[in-house]
């Protein structure tokens, strides 16, 4: 439908202007052949109102061939031809109406002013399409720009919503692992410790993700949030972390987007606390300012599908890895169990190649490891000592001791951190003249299958 008629308003309008042309074309007849302005009106007048809605068909017109479609003479052509059958076709209902007026009320042209006269609708209704056509062009212009804006606002809108998504799925496990590190440091010299920080970190976890997943939250809830990280960090930092609380009961109620205060919570800890020997306090003031702002749209998540659980495929992949250190002379055992989180996997030397230790204890499983972190190696070396057929003969701080070390030493098996300053743990592997068994060991789970890919034991 026509832009032009798409409220009463516009209606109105369109009509008006169409009320004022008829007034002109009477005039101008009247002026060709003097006659009365009211019989001029008479015959103008339901012509040109009638006119008005023959001349919304432009839009139409416009829309099926719009300017660049075609070569210029040839659009020209169609215009001009929609033009003249538009205003031939008022020509003729001219003609009936002027005859209808002669015959029923005796007013109208004469038989040779009626030639006149129709001349005149003719030129006229030509102009007429004519300027309707530009019109209808000019809107169809303005539509498109209002279109092209619009796409562009959703388009930063649809990026921000986004950016906001991966923020949020990216805060959860960046306190993760912070707080699994912390929970695993506190494991050895304060158990209780450890036990009270996995509790409020369930919490925590509990109520962050039933938060993220609406668009609005009151802050009164994202608070409650910032306090029960604030609470998990000081089992962390004792006595060194105090924080205080001052909101405004107003300012509860006000509705901000979810995970807000958490991130800024959490800056706040790691460079104004942590770093510092005396600890420091986290001040959270709220305070409302005008009238509070709430968003008029409303969103559920839905939860999304979850795929059939994969059952042993990781351990056949893990089997079939094994192979070319069976068919190389040392045998492995690879056994798969079900657990409550899916299949656990097992790779292990057999007993025969325990007993063709290179040096060492023989029946001794001769491992190196090879990580950047300091606390990742101490954290190896204290699983694998609980384990009393593995020796731990070295350990290496990047790719490139890692290289060399594994050269000289010519572990069992090696176990890999991924991401490391010089050399990763694949360009590692790709220099090995001959290369161990190995066992990735990262924080990482985007390398799994590139890790199966060059035959690794396990990953970890």
């Amino acid at each position: 439908m026509s832009p032009l008629v798409l409220s009463r308003l516009r209606i109105a309008l369109y009509l008006g202007f169409w009320v004022g042309i008829a007034a002109v074309l009477a005039a101008i007849l009247s002026l060709m052949q003097p006659r009365p302005l009211g019989q001029a009106l008479a015959l103008v007048g339901p012509l040109t109102l009638a006119y008005a809605f023959v001349c919304l068909s432009a839009w139409w017109v416009c829309r099926s061939h719009p300017l660049g479609s075609r070569p210029p003479l040839q659009l020209a052509g169609y215009l001009l031809g929609a033009a003249l059958q538009s205003a031939a076709l008022w020509v003729g209902l001219g003609a009936l109406w002027a005859a209808l007026l002669s015959r029923l009320w005796h007013i109208g042209p004469t038989r040779t002013g009626i030639f006149l006269d129709l001349a005149v609708l003719g030129g006229a209704g030509v102009l007429l399409y004519g300027q309707s056509i530009a019109v209808h062009y000019f809107l169809l212009a303005f539509e498109s720009a209002r279109a092209a804006e619009r796409r562009v606002l959703e388009s930063q809108v649809s990026a921000r919503e986004a950016e906001l998504r991966a923020l949020r799925a990216q805060l959860n496990p960046h306190f993760l692992f912070n707080s699994l590190n912390s929970i695993s440091a506190l494991t050895g010299p304060d158990p209780e410790a450890a036990r009270r920080m996995c509790q409020l970190l369930g919490d925590f976890l509990r109520t962050s993700l039933s938060l993220g997943a609406r668009a609005r939250v009151a802050l009164a809830e994202e608070l409650a949030l910032a306090e029960r990280y604030l609470l998990v960090e000081q089992v962390r930092f004792g006595e060194r972390l105090a924080f205080e609380k001052r909101v405004e009961p107003a300012a509860e109620r006000c509705q901000v987007p979810p995970l807000l205060v958490q991130p800024l919570i959490e800056n706040a800890v790691k460079h104004g606390v942590a770093d510092r020997v005396e600890g420091g306090t986290v001040r959270i003031e709220a305070r409302r300012r005008g009238a509070p702002w709430r968003s008029p749209s409303r969103t559920r998540a839905t939860p999304r599908p979850r795929r059939a659980a994969a059952t042993a495929w990781g351990w056949r992949t893990c089997a079939s890895g094994c192979r070319p250190w069976t068919r190389a002379g040392r045998a492995w055992t690879c056994s798969a169990r079900p657990s409550a989180s899916g299949w656990c996997s097992r790779c292990r030397p057999s007993r025969t190649a325990r007993e063709k230790g290179m040096a060492g204890e023989p029946g001794r499983i001769r491992a190196l490891v090879v990580d950047d972190e300091a606390p990742a190696r101490a954290l190896l070396r204290e699983f694998l000592a609980a384990h009393p057929d593995v020796e731990v003969v070295g350990e290496c701080g990047n790719g490139f001791e890692a290289v060399r070390r594994i050269g000289e030493l010519r572990p069992d098996v090696v176990f890999l951190d991924v991401q490391m300053p010089k050399l990763d743990g694949f360009e590692v592997l790709e220099l090995l003249d001959e290369m161990p068994a190995v066992v990735f060991v990262t924080a990482f789970d985007e390398y799994a299958l590139k890790a199966f890919e060059v035959h690794a034991v396990d990953y970890l």
